[in-house]
């Protein structure tokens, strides 16, 4: 009979923890957060809706400065990180592989994705019945965007390698 009693009283708890459960939270301007402070005598609100927080030390000042945008709890917020230390990157020389796929798909059109014809919407399509060109399929625009890649890191370009 407990069991009994306890698996009720269980299944109860269940049942009651699907129902929806809504947090309600004001809206008004009245009750949005403003910008301030805390310091010993507590929150300090700030008037003038901007606020900044700079922070200096071993050569790095910090500096964040939040902004009203003039809607309630909306702040423009910019952060600086300066430092005194100069650093140089310097490109190393890195080994790049370029692999294309050659499957039967790279032979659709780049554009409507279709494999014979294009489709009525393709910007490639002038007429109802144009087939796919080989200067219009995948493969063409992957060769071209090989080209343009080998092109990136050939010795015409300056600081390449």
């Amino acid at each position: 009979m407990r069991k009994r009693i306890f698996a009720m009283l269980v299944a109860l708890i269940m049942a009651i923890s699907l129902l929806p459960v809504s947090a309600l939270a004001a809206a008004s301007e009245e009750e949005a957060v403003k910008y301030g402070t805390y310091g010993d005598n507590g929150w300090t609100e700030k008037t003038d809706c901007a606020g900044s927080i700079v922070y200096e030390g071993e050569g790095v000042t910090l500096s964040k400065v939040a902004t009203s945008t003039g809607t309630v709890n909306e702040y423009t917020i910019t952060l600086t990180v300066e430092t005194g230390t100069t650093t140089t990157t310097v490109a190393s020389k890195a080994a790049t592989v370029l692999i294309i796929d050659v499957s039967g798909s790279m032979n659709f059109c780049a554009e409507c994705g279709n494999q014979y014809y294009h489709a009525l919407s393709c910007p490639l399509c002038e007429h109802l019945a144009d087939e796919v060109e080989v200067t219009e399929s995948r493969m063409a625009a992957a060769k071209a965007a090989a080209n343009s890649f080998l092109n990136t890191y050939s010795a015409v370009t300056a600081g390449s390698g």
